[in-house]
């Protein structure tokens, strides 16, 4: 049985009903494997009647299913059905015309998005088509068709003949998704391969044989507005579903044969991309388990007609675990909202004699903490390994405990608490030895990397302190051992309910119009050096925000003529992008967002907003909210916004950022440098959580031998022993391969080694001639 508590809301009721229903006239299989019970207990056929069902959601209550079957007999295609789990009553959510598919519930729990045919002139005609065929005994083999009058709709449980229409685009649109607090849907869509004739001829041949080549993943709001693509690449990107806190979305990723698949995920503005999977066959259909702590999918890595259920952490850290073990299909898996129950769509009992089961829902308990354990156990994925190991002795650390993780699964791993750190058998003398067991130990995965702060960072520090111990290094007398403690800014936090902003159009005739939809996340984030407070006042574009001293064309003032007093100013990113790299160079050294942020708070701005321009690097992009690690803010309010934004700010004063930013790129004197947009103001209101943590500087001294040097003179030698971590902050990690241990050349193992090398020489030097 699952240890996981079932007191959510209805669930103790609605899961025993289900059982009950299903009991009545349930098929009886072979009780699952030993290894799948593990995980899954309780395997119950869901849904009985009809060709086939699959692909089955869940209310935000849990009370309700939302599925996809074939069950009318005038209908061969998918229609949308609901069933309520506390009385077994079933009601057909889509037109009952054409193709339907990918359902999923709003979070108010009356409104249900899926994808239709239905107002496609000729889709009786295809229904009838298929019907014939089927008749005459031939069955085409189960396959998806990418239909390009495949449109979003949106529904309620009682009004299934008069969907809304949300997307309107030549091309398929389906696979669509609700995010948690029902502002966004995430879908697929291959609408930009159209129209047809715009693409090559080979591209044109490809679009016929295979139309999913060019699916990618968009973002639009719930009402079907605000369009975005988020994914460029040559293969099919489907799928997509939001994390449990919304930050994110997960999704499948083809390659160009469309034959192997991985799980990605990406926050909701596209960029910080994740392979979460690697080389494990067709993986699939990925689904968040509602603690954010792992991931759920298909993958027939055990065969290629066998597809069976895996998990694996959020960050793809570990090795996959294989959760389901009965041949045949078990795909398309979801969690229940409190997450201890699992439903998906399987044939596991269509060898039974006389079966003509296509395959059809199931549902079965959870067992989240045994899911959690086996992903603990799982071992560190073998790219992790090489990339976090130096390639010594076979590619292992000489003398290395083995990590202890009692991580949640999808977190970087938590600090080895079990280590201990011995004093180490040093030489008096330096060593090739001696160097490589402080290399070889400071740089291992034991450690984690070093992050200031956390747990390996200590053990370093320990380990630091007993090797000066031991060549005979002494602790400074004002301190507590060779501890020299610290204080710093590990991190910041945005508080969501007191962070917004707002635009308003000043003007008489506009007057009600108000952008009050910008989202968090999407469309602007507080900078990590951002003062806390609320402003509202005019904008007034000040171009690169930059201010460089010097005489003539050497200097440069953004702010020069322009007034920004109590105002916020609105200036991009970086440098101007036509200029020389001797030019840039000396740019760059005032380009700094906290320095623009400085000298815009010196102009008498109170709030500024940074854009990464068109023509920039990561164009149009939010800017990462990185902390500098300063226990102080710059002073004034700070954030960046998106390109779109800023666009539909600026075009009220006749202007865009396109032609802003190329005027400024070739310092055109003649260009527009900067710009009071008129009848604009914003309101902005930022609210961060500062994180504090301490750390220790690790100190020795070694004394003048000679009691009567009077003023004796002291040589500071020193390293920094702390390091990335797993690049939480400031890391160099290739794509695929970010949240890993940092090794290698970005570690300063080494410095630290030779410091200790060199006083443990210096000391023994004094010892041999203590008059030198």
């Amino acid at each position: 049985m699952t240890t996981g508590s079932r007191n959510h809301g209805a669930w103790p009721s609605l899961l025993s009903l289900v059982v009950s229903i299903c009991a009545l006239c349930s098929i009886k299989g072979a009780s699952p494997d030993g290894k799948e019970r593990q995980f899954i207990e309780n395997p119950r056929q869901l849904i009985l009647a009809g060709r086939r069902s699959g692909e089955g959601y869940f209310s935000k209550d849990g009370s309700k299913l939302v599925f996809q079957a074939e069950r009318d007999d005038s209908n061969p295609f998918f229609q949308i059905y609901s069933l309520d789990l506390t009385n077994g009553e079933m009601t057909r959510v889509s037109p009952g015309i054409g193709k339907t598919t990918c359902s999923y519930f709003h979070p108010n729990g009356s409104q249900i998005l899926f994808a239709s045919t239905h107002h496609d002139p000729q889709a009786l005609q295809k229904q009838q088509a298929e019907l014939e065929m089927r008749q005459s005994g031939k069955e085409r083999r189960y396959a998806w068709d990418y239909d390009a009058t495949m449109d979003i709709f949106s529904s309620t449980l009682n009004r299934a003949s008069s969907p809304v229409q949300l997307t309107n685009s030549k091309g398929y649109d389906a696979e669509g998704s609700y995010s948690p607090n029902g502002d966004w849907i995430a879908f697929c869509s291959v609408r930009h391969a159209f129209p047809i004739e715009q693409l090559s001829p080979e591209l044109r041949k490809r679009y016929e044989i295979d139309p999913s080549y060019f699916g990618e993943i968009y973002l639009m709001r719930s009402d079907g507005t605000r369009i975005k693509r988020l994914t460029k690449h040559d293969g099919y990107d489907g799928g997509p579903f939001f994390s449990p806190d919304g930050k994110r979305i997960v999704w499948r990723r083809f390659d160009q044969e469309g034959i192997n698949a991985d799980i990605m995920t990406m926050n909701l503005e596209g960029s910080d991309v994740r392979q979460i999977t690697q080389d494990f066959g067709m993986a699939w259909a990925p689904f968040y388990h509602p603690s954010n702590e792992y991931i759920i999918f298909t993958s027939n890595r055990e065969g290629f007609s066998n597809f069976e259920l895996f998990i694996v952490d959020r960050l793809g850290y570990r090795e996959p675990i294989q959760v389901s073990f009965t041949d045949g299909f078990d795909g398309l898996p979801v969690f229940s909202p409190d997450g201890t129950n699992l439903v998906w769509t399987s044939n596991r009992y269509a060898s039974q004699p006389g079966s003509k089961d296509k395959g059809h829902l199931f549902i079965s308990d959870w067992n989240h903490e045994a899911a959690r354990l086996a992903l603990r156990k799982s071992p560190i994925r073998q790219k992790a390994r090489q990339k976090s190991a130096k390639q010594v002795n076979g590619g292992r650390f000489p003398d290395t405990p083995p990590i202890e993780i009692e991580a949640i699964p999808g977190i970087a791993p938590q600090r080895n608490t079990r280590a201990e750190i011995k004093e180490p058998d040093l030489s008096p003398l330096i060593t090739e030895e001696d160097l490589k067991k402080h290399v070889y130990f400071l740089a291992s995965d034991t450690l984690e990397g070093r992050m200031t702060g956390e747990k390996g960072s200590r053990l370093a520090a320990k380990y630091i302190a007993k090797s000066l111990k031991q060549i005979g290094i002494q602790p400074m007398t004002s301190l507590n051992g060779y501890y020299q403690p610290f204080d710093f800014s590990s991190g910041v936090e945005v508080k969501t309910d007191n962070t917004s902003l707002l635009w308003k159009n000043t003007s008489e005739e506009n007057a009600q119009k108000t952008r009050s939809d910008l989202v968090l996340g999407v469309d602007f984030r507080p900078l990590a050096f951002s003062s806390n407070g609320d402003f509202s006042g005019e904008l007034v574009f000040a171009g690169y925000g930059l201010k460089v001293p010097g005489e003539g064309a050497e200097s440069y003032n953004s702010y020069a003529g322009l007034n920004v007093s109590n105002k916020v100013a609105l200036v991009l990113r970086y440098v101007p992008e036509g200029v020389s790299s001797a030019r840039r160079a000396v740019l760059n050294r005032y380009a700094s967002l906290r320095y623009k942020a400085m000298i815009a708070r010196e102009a008498g701005a109170k709030g500024i907003l940074i854009v990464s321009g068109p023509n920039s690097p990561n164009p149009g992009k939010l800017i990462p909210m990185r902390s500098d690690q300063s226990l102080g803010d710059s002073g004034i309010l700070a954030a960046s916004i998106n390109s779109d934004t800023a666009d539909a700010w600026l075009s009220s004063s006749g202007q865009n950022l396109k032609k802003l930013q190329t005027g400024l790129d070739q310092e055109n004197p003649h260009a527009v440098r900067a710009l009071e947009i008129p009848e604009s103001k914003v309101q902005l209101s930022i609210q961060l959580n500062r994180l504090r943590k301490q750390d220790n500087n690790v100190l020795g001294v070694l004394h003048p031998p000679r009691a009567d040097s009077a003023a004796p003179e002291y040589i500071m030698l020193g390293a920094h022993y702390d390091h990335l971590g797993f690049g939480e902050v400031g890391g160099f990690n290739a794509k695929g391969e970010e949240k890993m241990i940092h090794n290698g050349a970005d570690d300063n193992a080494s410095g630290v080694a030779a410091v200790l090398e060199m006083a443990g020489a210096i000391r023994q030097q004094l010892i041999k001639a203590p008059n030198s």
